[in-house]
């Protein structure tokens, strides 16, 4: 699934990811993927379109599609409530 975020720059961007959400979750992190070959020679490159690298690299944590898990505004709220107390 691809989904529009902005960039540092303000920019909109598409990144590839598992579900609509996965921009408001702390494991989400936008960039380029890196092939390598076992050699590093003539399989190695990057991919033209950005994806989630959290995902590239280890898979979606177990806790991404957990209903009871918050995530982005309901998260913030949980933070700050902890650190105020």
């Amino acid at each position: 699934m691809t989904v529009t975020v902005k960039n540092r720059d303000g920019k909109k961007v598409k990144v590839e990811c598992r579900d609509w959400d996965c921009p408001k979750r702390e494991c989400f992190g936008p960039g380029f993927f890196q092939h390598r070959s076992c050699n590093n020679q003539h399989d190695s490159g990057c991919d033209n379109y950005l994806s989630c690298m959290y995902r590239n690299y280890h898979g979606c944590p177990d806790t991404a599609f957990d209903k009871t898990v918050p995530i982005g505004k309901e998260l913030e709220t949980l933070l700050k409530r902890e650190n105020v107390e």
